[in-house]
């Protein structure tokens, strides 16, 4: 059986509240582990989660061998510049 349309937005919603919360950002297993889809379906939450806040970007600060997206933490690198 199909999701209603209603659930996909709040999917999205609940997707923009992780995103939020985690400094690590999210990836596209975290999303199929998540809320339990596929792959693809995955992709397109993502895109929307996009498109709907362009704030998120790819992180290329996190160092393991997945792409990470989120909020780019520019107080991570502050404390390097006020150092200086």
């Amino acid at each position: 059986m199909q999701k209603p349309r209603y659930s996909r937005i709040s999917d999205i919603l609940e997707l923009l509240l992780i995103t939020e919360k985690r400094t690590d950002g999210i990836t596209i297993q975290l999303i199929i582990d998540e809320f339990n889809v596929s792959r693809r379906t995955a992709e397109r939450m993502l895109k929307m989660l996009r498109e709907v806040e362009p704030n998120i970007v790819e992180l290329d600060y996190i160092t393991d061998l997945r792409k990470h997206w989120g909020y780019y933490r520019h107080s991570l690198y502050l404390g390097e510049q006020n150092e200086k």
